[in-house]
């Protein structure tokens, strides 16, 4: 895992999982913008894809998390929120998945703008049963159960490198997946 801190309002916040490509692409030229983009206070670059999860924050407070990790103070691109609430039996249990990017062609903030400038791009969520969170249970319906990442999202500012087999236009995300992980580690 990567060692990332996200600094803020509050305690330094350290994601469950962070990713970034080992070396950034530089082709054909390197791109100018990026020394130009924030980076930890230990002078490391930000990772690209963050994901937290969380059983016992409420998904009010991830969603914070969300924006401040996605806001202009950070060059993070993607969040990946999985929010896993444990009921007193599992029949009841249920889960949320959200998948955000930064909107990194927004303007730069005015000056005096808080840290959640700007607004995050909400790419995926669990589908409501309702008016509540799908049950851990049940299936994702056919066509909500994966969701595809544009790679290029992975590499902003820069783009994806050129490799012999190519990358793929899109990241799979498994989200039936991680329902299946959540059931199978659930505790009785």
């Amino acid at each position: 895992m990567l060692d990332v801190r996200i600094p803020g309002a509050g305690r330094n916040q350290q994601p469950d999982v962070a990713w970034r490509p080992i070396n950034r692409p530089q082709a054909p030229l390197p791109n100018a913008l990026v020394p130009l983009f924030p980076r930890q206070p230990n002078g490391d670059p930000y990772p690209s894809l963050v994901m937290e999860v969380g059983d016992t924050q409420s998904i009010p407070e991830l969603l914070g998390i969300r924006d401040r990790m996605l806001s202009w103070r950070t060059a993070i691109n993607v969040f990946v929120l999985v929010s896993y609430n444990r009921n007193a039996t599992r029949a009841s249990d249920s889960w949320y998945v959200q998948i955000s990017i930064r909107d990194y062609l927004a303007p730069q903030p005015p000056p005096g703008i808080g840290a959640n400038y700007p607004a995050c791009i909400v790419e995926y969520e669990t589908p409501k049963v309702g008016t509540r969170y799908p049950k851990v249970n049940n299936n994702l319906a056919q066509g909500t159960d994966v969701y595809y990442l544009n790679t290029t999202d992975l590499y902003h500012p820069e783009t994806p490198p050129i490799l012999n087999p190519p990358l793929p236009a899109t990241f799979r995300i498994d989200l039936e997946a991680i329902r299946a992980i959540i059931i199978s580690t659930r505790r009785p």
